[in-house]
C-alpha cells in the first residue's frame, strides 16, 4: 500500500489509535494473560535462563521499558537488547541457559527473524510476541503470544502507538506469570499487579483527555526549539518512546538523556533555549530526577514534569505538572506515562502542519521487513 499523503487523514487516523487504544487493550488483556500463563508453564526454568528482550523500534523500546518488571516479578536476570546485534555480537552466549523473547507486530521484521534464527541454532530457547499469527517468525519460535489488537498501522504510513503500548502489556503479562510459577509471589501480590495493570489501562482515556490542551499548549509554544527527554529506569523507555513518535510525526530532532548523563553531558546544553520533559513518577530514579530538575530551572529551562498526581515536591520544582495515576509498580508506570508522549507527537505534528513519516514518500534502500510468504526463511 503507498504512503497516506493526505495530512489531514493521516493525522486522523493517527488520534482515532490513540483514542481506541485503552479499550482495545483492556479488551485483550484477558486473552494475551492467558497465553502468558501457558507458555511460562512450558518454558524450562532450571536452571533460571537468562532472558534476552529483543526487538527493533517500538518494539525495542518496550524491551526497554519492561526489562525490570522481569527482575522484580520473577527474579530473572532480564536484558533489553537491539534485535540486530543478538547475531553479530551476542550469539556465541546464547545457548540452552538464555531465553530469547523477540517482538516483532508484523513477523517480519528482518533483525526480528535473524535474532530468533541465531537463537534456534545455538540451542536458545525461543519465544515470539507478534500480532501477526502465521507470519514468518512463527516458523523460529518455540512460543508465541498473539497480540490480536487492531488499529496497528503498517502499511499505511502512520506511526503506531498500539504496538509499543501491547507490546509492554503481554511483557508484563509474562514476567508476572514467571514470577508466579517460580514462587516469587504469592496469589495476593500477583492480584495486585494484575489488578493494577487494568487500572493502568483503564485510566488511558482519562488521561488522553486531560492532557490534551496542555499538552498542545506546549508544542504551540515550542516555536522551533527542540525539547529534551529525561528518564531513568522504565522512564527511560518511555522516554525513547516519545523520541520515537515525535521524530516519526513531526521529525523534530527531540532529545533523549538517562537522568544521570543528563548531569554529565545534556546539562551543557540546557537553558531557554530547551524545554525538557521530566519522567518523576516514584521509584528508584526519583530523588536524583528531582535534584536534575532543580539544576535544570536553575539554568533557566523550561521545566515539565510527567509526575504523580498531587506530588507536592515535584510541583514545587515543575514549571507545570502533567499528572498520571498513582501506581504501587514502578514498573507499569510506562503505561500511563506513555499517553503524554502520544499527545506531544500529534500535537507537533499538528503544529508544524506535516505528514507523519514524511520521510518515507522518498524511502530509504535499505528494507526492514521481510515480504508475507513463510517460504522466504
Amino acid at each position: 500500500m503507498p504512503p497516506i499523503l493526505d495530512k489531514a487523514k493521516s493525522w486522523e487516523i493517527y488520534r482515532d489509535e490513540l483514542e481506541r487504544q485503552g479499550a482495545a487493550l483492556q479488551r485483550r488483556l484477558p486473552a494475551i494473560a492467558e497465553q502468558a500463563e501457558q507458555v511460562a508453564q512450558q518454558i524450562a526454568l532450571d536452571p533460571a535462563p537468562l532472558l534476552y528482550l529483543t526487538g527493533s523500534g517500538d518494539s525495542y523500546i518496550a524491551a526497554v521499558s519492561c526489562q525490570h518488571s522481569y527482575r522484580e516479578l520473577a527474579g530473572l536476570a532480564a536484558w533489553a537488547v537491539e534485535a540486530f546485534d543478538i547475531e553479530p555480537y551476542h550469539a556465541p552466549l546464547l545457548g540452552a541457559g538464555s531465553l530469547l523473547i523477540s517482538t516483532s507486530i508484523s513477523g517480519r521484521t528482518k533483525t526480528a527473524t535473524a535474532s530468533l534464527a541465531a537463537a534456534r541454532a545455538r540451542g536458545a530457547p525461543t519465544l515470539l510476541i507478534t500480532n501477526s499469527a502465521g507470519s514468518p517468525a512463527t516458523l523460529l519460535a518455540d512460543h508465541v503470544i498473539v497480540l490480536d489488537v487492531p488499529s496497528i498501522d503498517t502499511s499505511g504510513f502512520i506511526p503506531s502507538t498500539m504496538s509499543y503500548m501491547a507490546g509492554m502489556v503481554a511483557q508484563h503479562c509474562l514476567a508476572l506469570a514467571l514470577g508466579v510459577r517460580l514462587g516469587k509471589l504469592s496469589g495476593a501480590q500477583a492480584a495486585r499487579f494484575r489488578n493494577e495493570l487494568e487500572r493502568a489501562l483503564a485510566s488511558i482515556d482519562a488521561l488522553l483527555a486531560a492532557h490534551d490542551e496542555a499538552v498542545r499548549n506546549f508544542a504551540a509554544r515550542l516555536a522551533g526549539r527542540t525539547p529534551f527527554l529525561i528518564g531513568g529506569g522504565a522512564g527511560y523507555g518511555t522516554a525513547l518512546f516519545g523520541e520515537a513518535k515525535v521524530i516519526e510525526s513531526a521529525m523534530i530532532p527531540i532529545n533523549v538523556q538517562h537522568v544521570e548523563e543528563w548531569a554529565h553531558i545534556r546539562r551543557f546544553l540546557t537553558g531557554l533555549h530547551s524545554p525538557s520533559i521530566f519522567l518523576a513518577t516514584p521509584g528508584r530514579s526519583y530523588a536524583r530526577m528531582l535534584e536534575i530538575m532543580r539544576d535544570a530551572r536553575a539554568q533557566d529551562t523550561d521545566v515539565i514534569a510527567i509526575a504523580e498526581a498531587g506530588d507536592a515536591e515535584v510541583a514545587a520544582v515543575a514549571h507545570e505538572v502533567w499528572p498520571v495515576p498513582k501506581l504501587t509498580f514502578e514498573t507499569l508506570q510506562p503505561l500511563t506515562c506513555a499517553i503524554p508522549m502520544e499527545l506531544l507527537a500529534y500535537w507537533c505534528m499538528l503544529q508544524r502542519d506535516v505528514r507523519p513519516f514524511y520521510a518515507d514518500v522518498r524511502p530509504i534502500a535499505t528494507g526492514l521487513t521481510l515480504p508475507p510468504h513463510k517460504d522466504l526463511l
